[in-house]
């Protein structure tokens, strides 16, 4: 008998495209943001998936980068959060600094939005810590 909470025949791995990078700024994010994504990242082997659904993105939390990835090219990396500027001794309020950098043409309002939208859905994904067998975090390879 099949059971939702433990799918069949699900890929353990996944494999993005990565183009070139078209443009990039600089951007920061509160510290209490990116503490609650090294909250979600505590594994350095294994990547997270956080789908950011009033987006219809999935942004995929790794070592040293958060990659995003629009539903419907659900391949191909649009924009990333890279070069974070963290340090342990930070307050909550203070901003961490970060290098946004862009795959494809055309992403900047959605990068915009993003900014406001992505906590949202990390908090949800924190939220389901506590429920045992609710966040399954997988493998993520870069090749």
């Amino acid at each position: 008998m099949h059971n939702d909470m433990h799918p069949r025949n699900v890929s353990t791995k996944e494999s993005f495209i990565l183009g070139n990078v078209l443009l990039e700024e600089k951007r920061s994010i509160p510290a209490s943001l990116y503490k609650k994504t090294l909250k979600l990242k505590k594994n350095k082997e294994k990547a997270v998936f956080v789908p950011v659904r009033s987006m219809q993105y999935l942004a995929i939390i790794d070592t040293a980068e958060i990659v995003f990835v629009n539903g419907l090219n659900k391949r191909l990396i649009e924009f990333s959060w890279n070069n974070f500027n963290y340090k342990k001794s930070m307050k909550i309020t203070d901003p961490v600094e970060y290098i946004l950098k862009f795959y494809v043409p055309g992403k900047e309002e959605e990068a915009r939005r993003m900014q406001r939208e992505f906590e949202v859905h990390v908090d949800i994904m924190l939220s389901r810590l506590t429920t045992p067998g609710s966040v399954e975090i997988i493998e993520f390879t870069n090749g």
